[in-house]
Parts: structure tokens; C-alpha cells; sequence
């Protein structure tokens, strides 16, 4: 009897053993797959949102740089067309009102280490020094002849109204590096009396102290490194100082990106932008060059600058780089207590799927809005407004959109912090929110510049809404104690079904409005109040 009992216990205990077993691997297999299921996706969310990350900072550092070489553009030819009225109108004392003006151009700009003047063989005729934001007139006696300068060389033989652009690097003073240093740019275009015959070249040195101050602020946001190289894969700008410019020094040719990462390296420099993930991280980059390019010449190293970011796989966020396997075993290992708790795994399905949810609405929301306004980006926005034209079309709707640039954002940033930038153009979207239609909707095209679109609606209903805008504009800085005046230039352009516009033309014809507009409020207007001026 004995033995029997015995026989029965190991029967029993057998089964129940195999039982245990096999409920615990059907309900372990269950959560194992669901869990990997879920981690899975929230890998591939963080990846994603990761990449659309470093790619909006990239596009973001490539649109800083466009507005400084298209800004330093526009004063080349404002200098050339200066100097060639005055010589055209004022022969008897025309150098002296040159240099006089350009003496106040250059105290005004602040970001030009020398405006000149060489003519055809190419002696300096007149130069205006920034001496330290004091600026000087050279005395003759102490300009130079820079013919066998490169940039010289290639200005001359320039057509009329053709824009030399230089490579990017160091000012140097009788053959050695000035100290402190000054990253310089030249932009240079040849004077021509007539049609044929060149007189010389204006030339502007441009001081890029605030291009990089305002490329390394953009590149804090973005999740590790950002840099700015030039053809040869040098470093211009690093977060690690000592490997800037140093194509500049013999004893640092060897420092560059192209030695630290070869093979990246390789494929970077065979495409325009991309971005791709090697055993060395994320690399995200694109090539920027003025958008002008209709009349600028450059040089190879001036189209070869790369802005290019790097995300390590070792980083924090990197993480999501990782073979997918590996990080899906370690996060199990990490959480095998519940294994215990298996029967609560119900609850632990339902709490991972919410997470779920909230990734997925996670990437809608970084897909469609800008993140700094809660208006639609770019992408989302223009997409949205060729369906609005489909829709016009059919139905025989008109539409009109309205362009706006806010006024006077790089002075509150320059006097006021990039805080307050930030404010004015937080403020000036939420006054458009709040003045606009339900209907209506808001496009961030990038930086300081906005579309209103406004369905079904003739030009003139566009305008009777933008006045409410502007009254609003007008109440805020009226009973508003802020520093600076919040000033928007618009232009709206007006869409008929019956006629041939597409979308891009009618964007440019909102945007040369704007532009119109804007140039006329310049004039005038001044966006920091006197007594919070520098």
C-alpha cells in the first residue's frame, strides 16, 4: 500500500510538473513574442523619430546658411550698384562719397572685414577697413596690388552681374594666420563700364563669426555632433575646437573628418544629401550652397560644404542603432521578475499596447506639425494644400494664401537673446490663431517664414482678415510692456479654378509680395525699442 501511494505521487508529480511546464511556456512564449512585438515597434518608432530629427536640424543648419551667403549676396550688389551710380553721377568727387558711404555700410553691417575696390590690374583704389567695429578708410599710400590673389583672378574674368563666392577659411596677414582668428569669406563681382570692358572688382570680406554662432546654436538641439566641412572633408565647424581649420596648419593636415571616418567619408562625398547608419553611428548630411546660384561662381571648396551630423550607436540616443535582436534579449533579461507575475499578463498587454498607441501618435505628430508653433510643417502643410486645390478644381473654389515673414527677428536675437527670438515668433502664430477662420490653416515653410491658406475665399476676404490680424498686432504692442515691436509683412495671392497657376506659382507670387511689403517697412520701422537696444 505503501508503494502504491509512492507510485501515485510520482504520477502526479510528474503530470503536474509537465503541466507547469508547458502553461508556463505557452503563457512565457505569449509575453515573449508579445513584448518582443511591442519593443520592437518602440525601437523602430525612437529610430524614426531619431532620423527625422537629425534630418530637420540638418535642413534647418542648410537654411542658415543659404540666408547668410544670400544675404552677403545681396549687399555685393548693392556695393556694385552703389559705386557704379556714384561714379556715373558724381565723377568730380566720387571716391571721397564712395568712401563715405561704404564707411557707414560697413559700421552699419558690422560683418565685413574690408569692402574694396581693385581695379583691372588689380591695385586697390579704395578700402575700408572694419578696424574693430570702428571702421577706417585706408590711406592710399597703404593699399596693396592683389593680382595674383585667387580671388581676384577669378572675379575678372567674370560677365557683368556675376557673383564670385571664395572658399571658406582663415584671414592672413602678410603670410601668417591673424589672431585671434577670423573665419573669412570673399564675395566679389567685376565692375563693368559698358558692356565689354571691365574697370575692376568689388570685393567684400565677410566676417562668418555669427554664421557659426548661429550654426553651433542650432546644432545643440540635434542629438550628439554636427559639423560643417569643406571639399577636402576638413572640419570648418566641430564641437571640438582643435579640429577646426586645421587644413589651415602643417602640423594639423591630418586631422579631418575624411581620416576619422573614411568610408562614411566615401559615400558622403559622392552624394548631394542621405543618410545612412555604419558600425560608426547615424550620419545624416546634405550639401549647402546659395540659392542664387543663377549668378555665382564658385570654386570646388565652396561647392563641396557638407553639413553633416553624426549620431554615435554608443549614445544614449543611439540606442535604437543596435541590432534589434540584442536589445529586445537585454531588455527581457532586465525584466525576467516578470516572468513571475505572469498571470497579470493581461494588464501588462493592455498597458504595452496604450504605449503602443502613444508611439504611433508620437510619429504622426512629428511627421505633420512643427514642434516649436503646433502649425503644420512644411511637408504636411504644402501636401494639404494641393489636395485644397484638387478640391478647387472640382468644384469650381477659389483660394487665396496669404505669405508672411516676420519683421526684425535676427535683431531681437542679436539684442535681445535668442529667448526672446523665440517669444516673437511663438506670439506672432498665436495672434494668427486666434484671428484667423476654423477653416483656415497655418504652413511653417522654415525659420521666420509662414503661409496662411484660406479656402474658398476671394482675395479681398483674405485682406478683410489680415487687417484683423494687423489690428491685433497693433493692441499687442500697444498694452504689451515688451521690448521689442511685433511687425509681420504679408502678400496675398489669389487662386481662380478657371486659370493656369499651380501651387508654386502662386506661392511666389505671395512671396514677392511679402518681399515688396517688406522693403517698404524696413525703411522705417525699428523693431527694438531705444532703451533695450545693445
Amino acid at each position: 500500500m505503501e508503494y502504491g501511494n509512492i507510485e501515485i505521487f510520482k504520477k502526479y508529480k510528474n503530470v503536474l510538473i509537465k503541466n507547469a511546464v508547458m502553461i508556463f511556456t505557452i503563457l512565457s512564449l505569449i509575453f515573449i513574442s508579445i513584448y518582443s512585438f511591442i519593443e520592437y515597434n518602440r525601437i523602430k518608432t525612437d529610430e524614426y523619430i531619431l532620423k527625422n530629427s537629425e534630418l530637420n536640424i540638418i535642413n534647418t543648419e542648410k537654411s542658415i546658411l543659404n540666408r547668410y551667403f544670400n544675404d552677403v549676396i545681396g549687399d555685393v550688389k548693392y556695393i556694385a550698384e552703389n559705386y557704379t551710380i556714384n561714379k556715373e553721377f558724381s565723377s568730380k568727387n566720387s571716391s571721397f562719397i564712395i568712401e563715405q558711404e561704404w564707411l557707414m555700410f560697413s559700421k552699419t553691417k558690422g560683418v565685413y572685414d574690408q569692402i574694396r575696390f581693385l581695379d583691372k590690374v588689380g591695385n586697390e583704389i579704395i578700402r575700408v577697413n572694419s578696424n574693430n567695429g570702428n571702421p577706417m578708410i585706408v590711406p592710399k599710400n597703404e593699399l596693396q596690388n592683389k593680382r595674383e590673389r585667387y580671388y581676384f583672378k577669378d572675379s575678372i574674368e567674370l560677365k557683368n552681374g556675376e557673383i564670385f563666392v571664395s572658399k571658406f577659411d582663415l584671414n592672413i596677414e602678410k603670410g601668417i594666420i591673424e589672431v585671434p582668428i577670423k573665419p573669412m569669406i570673399r564675395f566679389s563681382t567685376p565692375i563693368y563700364d559698358g558692356e565689354s570692358t571691365v574697370s575692376g572688382v568689388i570685393v567684400l570680406n565677410y566676417l562668418a563669426s555669427n554664421l557659426i554662432e548661429d550654426f553651433k546654436r542650432i546644432s545643440k538641439n540635434g542629438n550628439e555632433k554636427i559639423y560643417l566641412l569643406n571639399a577636402e572633408g576638413y572640419y570648418l565647424i566641430n564641437n571640438n575646437h582643435e579640429k577646426e581649420w586645421a587644413f589651415m596648419f602643417e602640423n594639423k593636415k591630418d586631422i579631418s573628418f575624411k581620416n576619422d571616418f573614411p568610408d562614411e567619408w566615401d559615400k558622403i562625398n559622392k552624394l548631394k544629401e542621405g543618410q545612412f547608419i555604419t558600425e560608426n553611428g547615424l550620419f545624416t548630411f546634405t550639401n549647402t550652397i546659395p540659392s542664387d546660384k543663377d549668378c555665382i561662381k564658385m570654386n570646388s571648396h565652396t561647392e563641396g560644404y557638407k553639413v553633416v551630423s553624426r549620431v554615435s550607436l554608443d549614445s544614449n540616443e543611439g540606442y535604437c542603432l543596435r541590432n534589434e535582436v540584442k536589445i529586445i534579449i537585454n531588455s527581457l533579461y532586465k525584466n525576467i521578475y516578470i516572468f513571475i507575475a505572469i498571470a497579470c499578463i493581461s494588464s501588462i498587454i493592455a498597458a504595452l499596447t496604450a504605449i503602443n498607441k502613444a508611439s504611433k501618435d508620437k510619429i504622426k505628430y512629428f511627421a505633420d506639425f512643427d514642434i516649436m508653433t503646433g502649425v503644420l510643417n512644411r511637408r504636411a502643410g504644402i501636401n494639404k494644400l494641393e489636395e485644397l486645390f484638387s478640391k478647387s478644381k472640382e468644384y469650381k473654389n477659389q483660394i487665396s494664401i496669404c505669405f508672411i515673414d516676420i519683421n526684425g527677428l535676427k535683431d531681437v536675437n542679436d539684442n535681445l537673446g535668442h529667448d526672446a527670438g523665440d517669444e516673437l515668433i511663438k506670439t506672432s502664430v498665436d495672434i494668427l490663431k486666434k484671428n484667423i477662420r476654423d477653416e483656415d490653416f497655418i504652413i511653417r515653410l522654415g525659420g521666420d517664414e509662414f503661409l496662411i491658406v484660406f479656402p474658398e475665399t476671394k482675395y479681398e476676404g483674405a485682406e478683410g482678415i489680415w487687417c484683423r490680424v494687423v489690428e491685433e498686432f497693433k493692441k499687442v504692442n500697444n498694452e504689451e510692456n515688451r521690448k521689442y515691436i511685433i511687425s509681420i509683412s504679408h502678400g496675398i495671392a489669389e487662386y481662380k479654378p478657371q486659370g493656369e497657376k499651380y501651387i508654386d506659382d502662386l506661392i511666389n507670387e505671395a512671396d514677392k509680395k511679402m518681399y515688396d511689403e517688406k522693403r517698404k517697412i524696413k525703411k522705417d520701422i525699428k523693431i527694438i525699442k531705444d532703451k533695450f537696444n545693445k
